[in-house]
């Protein structure tokens, strides 16, 4: 497929419900190649009523009123309540990919450059899903539950609340199911279930690579319905164990007691998640952001966290899709030498660990990211 420019890509934000009884709306985005679009002149005209109401900062491609704009330099954003709207021809789509953030993040700095170093993540150009999408794939991604732009039940942001890890599994579930069902032919003649198989490719960072292995162990047929819709893993970072420090005595303390402080004081700050001293540059653009979380560890998702942790290690052989892991040598949110031998007890056939030397955790956007994506570009490219 011929390569796709920024003028014919549609960015879509939208809400979606999540399946559990929480009750809360989950912040979506997907960068859908226009070429794969079946209306793409209703599409057209969506856009321009959605620019038309949108505020001024989000009309403009400009990195100078990027701060004040949730879309930055991306000028063709459309702000969509019905998502019929990015109906599409799976034949027309090499692959899906869908970003899964870590803790504290959420689904833009997690997935766009910034403006400039040390500024808000918000550029699309030259992104991870602007080199997916020249190759024909469609990218999406959503805020987990208790960050970023995702609503509770009564409508607000609050980054505090999450009590199951599960529910941030059968949320990504929710949106996986999503997409592909916007997957859809005018031929008659053409199997629409089968269409909807495309590989799918799941990039998971830190705590989001947690989330992605747990899915593909748990939910193995949803993710991966068919032999043609296997795609893989790619793990950046992988928060599958915890660091070798604990992060610090009140961490060691409390690791042992986290069911109990869990059930007794949920809501705690139990633990201070350490930043990118190493790349002061970083720490700055994830401080910057209006929608990173702020403040500490609370004791229910530790425990989660935990949990989730201990059933990875348990099952690990039962890994059976591709994966790509990549760590580097200083990172201090997880036990990267620890974590690299892990991936190794799983039972699939195809899985590669990248370990890159003077490298921390925030892999694709580090001074030597461009090693990072390399890696992950090959690899995608070369199993779809």
């Amino acid at each position: 497929m011929g390569k796709t420019d920024l003028e014919q890509v549609v960015h879509a934000t939208y809400y979606f419900p999540s399946p559990t009884p929480s009750g809360h709306k989950l912040f979506g985005q997907a960068w859908v190649p226009e070429s794969c679009l079946l209306d793409q002149e209703r599409t057209r005209a969506e856009i321009e009523r959605s620019l038309a109401k949108a505020p001024p900062a989000q009309k403009t491609a400009s990195s100078n009123n990027a701060k004040a704009s949730d879309y930055g330099d991306f000028g063709r954003t459309l702000s969509v309540d019905e998502l019929k709207v990015l109906r599409h021809d799976p034949r027309n789509v090499r692959a899906y990919v869908l970003f899964l953030h870590g803790l504290h993040s959420n689904s833009s700095f997690g997935t766009m450059d910034p403006i400039a170093r040390g500024e808000l993540h918000r550029k699309y150009q030259g992104s991870v899903p602007h080199r997916l999408n020249e190759h024909g794939m469609v990218v999406f991604a959503h805020d987990h539950m208790g960050h970023g732009r995702t609503l509770t039940a009564s409508g607000k942001h609050d980054h505090r609340v999450i009590d199951r890890f599960q529910t941030l599994e059968l949320d990504a579930l929710q949106h996986i199911e999503l997409i592909r069902s916007l997957a859809s032919s005018d031929s008659a003649t053409e199997d629409n279930a089968a269409m909807q198989n495309k590989p799918l490719f799941i990039i998971g960072e830190s705590m989001g690579g947690l989330l992605a292995v747990c899915l593909a162990l748990h939910h193995h047929e949803k993710v991966f319905p068919t032999r043609e819709s296997t795609g893989g893993l790619v793990l950046i970072a992988p928060a599958v164990l915890p660091p070798s420090n604990m992060f610090g005595i009140k961490g060691r303390i409390l690791y042992p007691l986290s069911g109990l402080v869990s059930a007794l004081f949920p809501r705690l700050d139990a633990v201070k998640i350490p930043g990118c001293g190493l790349f002061p540059e970083i720490q700055k653009e994830f401080d910057s952001d209006p929608w990173t979380g702020r403040g500490m560890l609370k004791a229910r998702l530790g425990r989660e966290i935990i949990q989730a942790q201990k059933q990875v290690e348990k099952h690990m052989k039962e890994l059976k899709c591709p994966f790509l892991v990549l760590y580097g040598t200083e990172d201090t949110l997880t036990d990267p030498q620890k974590g690299a031998e892990l991936f190794q007890q799983a039972s699939s056939s195809d899985k590669q660990t990248i370990i890159l030397s003077g490298m921390w955790h925030i892999l694709l956007y580090e001074p030597r990211a461009d090693e990072a994506r390399s890696a992950v570009y090959s690899w995608i490219f070369a199993r779809c």
